[in-house]
């Protein structure tokens, strides 16, 4: 089974314009309404590929977000606050293929409550092969009772994929992650490395075993503890559309992926992140983020995996 953990939720909207530029004004036919923050989205994918899933969550159990998700069909577990869900406002421009993203910060966490939400993180996932810990954390969220979490988990044999904020990605290393998945500038804001290979080192030597750092179009690239290579993985071009969900689609192949056939070699990892590339991929040609278009199966066929030896 697969947990997902999202302490930072919103309801996500999403608006569709044409050729978007600033200062000028815009019609829109409709504005399209759905629980998000990172974990719900991969919770999504996982549900919709009929893979075991149960959402954590923090809101309030009559806000707009709990309501839709309830509707939504997911599996979750609450854990009861009483302030709003933040919202997410995604801008996508039909012409241009391009996205804007504003996020807001979300009301700030107390320790108690933080604590709160790590216990029941432990009670849901007490027979869980995966746990992802996703997005970024509310305000004043306690790091220690999330490192807790991490250690706790690692411990129990569990599986904990983490894509998250600098501040929880350094924590989680230090509690023995098995996998951290920033972008290059998440990377870079954690370690303060310009060099993405060096500063992924800087986490396995803190205490993480994989770093999977995505780039965009570039691809991934997958730096391990205990091996001599870095794998890198792209799709033969780009393609494009809506980028908003591509991260959570990539976290939710290798959660599915490490929850079915655990990966202990090369091929076992350049298997993982074919599907990797080609869910993240498919994501970005849906509309709205937490859903695959067709085409991941089809998408498959053009990913390419070099293997680098480390220097």
């Amino acid at each position: 089974m697969i947990v997902t953990v999202t302490a930072n939720p919103a309801l996500d909207c999403t608006i569709y314009a044409d050729n978007i530029s600033l200062g000028n004004s815009y019609r829109v036919e409709h504005l399209i309404c759905q629980a998000g923050g990172k974990g719900i989205n991969v919770a999504r994918v996982l549900t919709a590929q009929n893979l075991p899933c149960t959402a954590v969550v923090l809101a309030t159990k009559d806000d707009p977000f709990t309501d839709e998700i309830r509707s939504s069909g997911l599996n979750f577990k609450l854990v009861e606050t009483n302030y709003p869900v933040r919202r997410s406002i995604s801008i996508i421009d039909r012409v241009q293929s391009d996205a804007m993203v504003f996020n807001e910060i979300g009301t700030p966490c107390s320790n108690n409550l933080g604590a709160l939400f790590c216990s029941q993180i432990l009670d849901v996932a007490s027979n869980a092969n995966v746990v992802t810990i996703n997005g970024s954390l509310p305000p004043g969220f306690p790091l220690n009772s999330l490192s807790s979490v991490v250690s706790s988990l690692e411990a129990n044999g569990c599986h904990v994929i983490v894509d998250s904020s600098p501040e929880a990605l350094w924590e989680s290393a230090r509690a023995g992650a098995f996998l951290l998945k920033p972008n290059a500038s998440e990377l870079r804001a954690t370690t303060g490395n310009s060099d993405l290979l060096s500063a992924a080192r800087e986490l396995i030597n803190a205490g993480a075993q994989h770093v999977l750092v995505s780039l965009g179009e570039e691809g991934m690239m997958l730096i391990s503890r205990d091996s001599e290579h870095t794998l890198l993985a792209k799709l033969d071009a780009p393609v494009h559309g809506n980028p908003t969900g591509a991260g959570d689609a990539l976290v939710a192949a290798l959660a599915a992926g490490i929850d079915q056939d655990f990966p202990s070699t090369s091929d076992d990892w350049a298997h993982l992140l074919t599907t990797a590339v080609s869910w993240s991929a498919a994501a970005v040609l849906e509309p709205l983020a937490g859903y695959l278009h067709p085409d991941h199966v089809t998408l498959r066929t053009r990913v390419q995996i070099t293997e680098m030896r480390n220097s």
